[in-house]
Formats: structure tokens, sequence, C-alpha cells
């Protein structure tokens, strides 16, 4: 990350703003806006940079049991990266934080298997902001039902405002003819998966 310098012991005096309104400071601090070297007494943290908010998840395992024809959410099971430690894995989501409020990209692949060959009817990946659907993506092949595995992405560029907002991943699976009817993962050779990325 390239920073601007300012050496403080050159007369500088009153606040330096920075991108994201605060003043800065630690000096030699990695990922913040202004660098500040020389001798300094303000007292604060760093400014982080906005940037460095990002989440990946994935299955590691199969999701059973799960029900045909409905929205179901996705279980990730492997957190790979979460650097604002956000994910609550006892229900799945992951929730902005008052540190880190900003707009943010978000993409979402869920991918539902079925015993069955020639089955699958809908599949749909659904991004959830807050309880509800603000994303989808998939195909609907009622008249000409396609094989036993499909996965869908969807993604969108979203204001997280609220401390609270919160971002799940959701399945939607419709088949006719239910057997060990799944959301697939690793085992599966395939990748369910949520990217959070902090944009601005």
């Amino acid at each position: 990350m390239a920073f601007a310098t300012i050496d403080v012991t050159k007369g500088i005096t009153g606040t330096i703003p920075v991108a994201n309104g605060g003043t800065g400071l630690a000096s030699g601090t990695s990922g913040q806006f202004l660098k500040f070297t020389g001798s300094t007494t303000v007292a604060s943290a760093a400014v982080p940079s906005p940037t460095e908010t990002y989440f990946y998840g994935h299955m590691n395992a199969e999701q059973t049991g799960i029900s045909n024809n409905s929205w179901v959410k996705v279980q990730l099971n492997t957190i790979a990266l979460d650097t604002a430690s956000s994910w609550d894995s006892s229900n799945y989501r992951w929730t902005v934080g008052a540190d880190n409020v900003g707009k943010y990209f978000v993409t979402g692949t869920a991918h539902a298997i079925n015993n069955s060959v020639s089955t699958v009817e809908i599949v749909q990946t659904g991004i959830y902001k807050n309880g509800s659907i603000i994303a989808n993506s998939g195909y609907d092949q009622r008249d000409n039902r396609g094989g036993q595995s499909n996965g869908f992405t969807a993604q969108i560029t979203l204001d997280l405002s609220s401390a609270s907002d919160y971002i799940e991943l959701y399945c939607y699976p419709k088949v006719n003819n239910t057997n060990g009817l799944k959301i697939g993962g690793i085992p599966s050779g395939v990748y369910t998966s949520l990217s959070i990325i902090r944009i601005a």
C-alpha cells in the first residue's frame, strides 16, 4: 500500500484530515492512509484502510436434509478469511459491525445436488441482507430437467450502513424426485462459497 508520509517534526499543527474522517496516527503502522514519522504526541489508533475488511467462506462438507422447492440457508462450515471476525457460525451470517460500515461487493455461489439424474428443475443462489433477498441468479428448466448437479453465482454491490446489517447465502433447489437432495461442497467437487469485500 502506498503512503502519504508526513514528518510531524516540521511544525505541522492542528488536525490533519484523512479520507474516512479520522485523524490518523501510529508511526509506521501498515494499512493506514497517512504515515507519520518523527516525534508525535498523538495518541490514537492508525486509520485503517476500508478495503482491508473482507470475508471468504465455503462448504467443506455436504449440507444434507434440505427442503425441496424452498429457500434454504447455506451453512458455510469453513471460514478461510474474516478480517473483522464478523462471522457467526451459530446462525451462518456475517454482520458488518460498527467499525466496518461502508460499501461492499458481495458474491455467492450455491450448488444443488440430487442423486437422481435428470431431476433438477430449478436452482437459484440468493444473497440476503437482514433476512430479505437482495440478489439472485439461477435457472428454471422444468420442461427439460438438467442433470443432477447445478450451481449459480449471484452478486451485488451494496451499502452496509448500520452496525447490525448482516449477509447470508441461500440456495433454492427444486427437483421432481427427491433422492438425497443436498447443497454440495468440496466432497462433490464443487465450491459453494460466499465472498464479502469492502470497497469504500
